[in-house]
């Protein structure tokens, strides 16, 4: 068979289409990085000349540890019956007086149409495609944890049988594990060091197929709790008559919330409330007690810091009793004797004022029974003899006592007989003189 010039161009054409080299336009990374070149060479035959141009999108930073190049990512397989049907068709087109037989035989046109529709139809290529790449689950991108042993997690890829799980050291780059698991998870047994950590992976499937990597998630391990937290106020010991107290605290560094626990001191420790703030603003209203309360710090990664030294906080919002004697009246020139009783558990100090003016007062001591007064030199009237008490709540009690000065109105007997007989003399004599 002579071979002509057609015949030589077909060949070439051919061959050249059982190369397919993936399209150079290929986005990865979130289109921050471009495929835009690919020099490529076939097997046997690499070169320096061979290479990938990759663009750069935006001023980002992109992370490209663990790329690699390899084949059959995406891939189309031409099968070798396919390309044998090709050469013959070409070859019976070349071929004019073999062609010319072939119409004068309606099987063997039926017979050449088949194979050229059959070289047309997509069904004869196999698209072998990569699996989907796998998503994280856990460790999360960002997250901070406090177990050095993590269990890696991520979504299940059909027809997955392998994956290829890759951590790296966030301040070196180096690669701290590279392993090959059947599953979609992996319970990491050795000890990482705390700091952070760059993971992600990549699925194979029955054919050998690599996935593209998963996104890259970065966390950090931190096994190490806060430090000691200090309470501020309300001090420690304090009485007070606030039902809803604010409770204060330093700031503990690294701490992400706080553990607040308040009791009475009768009780054990109950579970407590979890606050971000350093203030803890009292939302209901707590009975007359005696009360023990303590901090402390929570981290990011769930470590706990040591609990505060704990504090008591004494609510009294019970004023003191006051009882004084009765109200009572005196003459003029008389000492009126005023009393009261006092009665707290936490006594302060007392005030005594008359009129509204203070007069007395002084430290209330519990054991000093009543408090006396002798009120003298009282001018004719009314008189208020007022005590307030306070205890160390800042409750306040009081009691009022009247005292009443009456004016000095003497005896007849008691006069002196020189002055009461000429007043009675005189008095006779003018009823005389007026019946005459």
């Amino acid at each position: 068979m002579r071979i002509t010039k057609f015949l030589a161009i077909s060949l070439y054409v051919l061959l050249l289409s059982c190369f397919v080299i993936p399209s150079a336009q290929t986005s990865v990374a979130g289109d921050q990085i471009i495929i835009t070149e690919v020099l490529y060479d076939k097997p046997g035959t690499d070169s320096v000349e061979e290479g990938i141009e990759l663009y750069k999108s935006n001023d980002s930073e992109v992370n490209i540890t663990g790329w690699s190049v390899a084949d059959n990512l995406n891939y189309v397989e031409k099968e070798k019956h396919l390309i044998f049907i090709k050469i013959l068709l070409i070859i019976i087109l070349n071929n004019i007086e073999l062609m010319r037989k072939i119409l004068h035989q309606k099987r063997a046109i039926v017979i050449i149409l088949s194979l050229f529709l059959f070289t047309l139809n997509p069904s004869s290529e196999v698209i072998v495609a990569a699996p989907d790449a796998p998503e994280i689950i856990s460790p999360a991108n960002g997250s901070v944890i406090n177990d050095r042993s993590p269990f890696f997690n991520w979504t299940d890829v059909p027809d997955a049988d392998m994956y290829h799980l890759l951590v790296l050291d966030g301040e070196t780059n180096d690669t701290e594990v590279s392993l090959y698991v059947s599953t979609s998870e992996y319970d990491y047994y050795e000890d990482l060091e705390d700091g952070d950590w760059n993971w992600y992976v990549r699925a194979n499937d029955s054919s050998g197929l690599w996935s593209l990597w998963s996104d890259v998630a970065v966390f950090t391990i931190d096994t190490v709790a806060p430090g000691d937290t200090t309470l501020l106020a309300p001090a420690n010991g304090t009485i007070s008559s606030d039902m809803c107290p604010d409770l204060t605290w330093e700031e503990v560094e690294d701490a992400f919330f706080y553990n607040l626990q308040l009791k009475t001191a009768d009780l054990m420790w109950g579970t407590g409330w979890s606050w971000s703030e350093t203030i803890y603003y009292w939302h209901t209203y707590l009975q007359d007690n005696d009360y023990i309360w303590r901090v402390r710090a929570v981290d990011e990664a769930g470590n706990i810091g040591s609990w505060s030294a704990y504090w008591y906080y004494i609510l009294d919002t019970t004023s003191p009793v006051v009882v004084g004697s009765s109200d009572i009246g005196i003459n003029v020139g008389e000492t009126a004797m005023i009393n009261w009783n006092l009665h707290d558990i936490h006594p302060k100090n007392y005030s005594i004022y008359q009129d509204g003016e203070y007069i007395s007062g002084g430290i209330w001591n519990p054991n000093m029974g009543a408090i006396n007064i002798g009120a003298i030199d009282l001018l004719n009237g009314i008189h208020e003899f007022v005590l307030f008490a306070e205890d160390q709540a800042g409750n306040i009690g009081f009691d009022s006592i009247i005292v009443s000065v009456y004016p000095l109105i003497p005896e007849f007997c008691n006069l002196p007989y020189l002055i009461i007989i000429p007043i009675v003399l005189l008095g006779v004599s003018i009823i005389s003189k007026r019946k005459y």
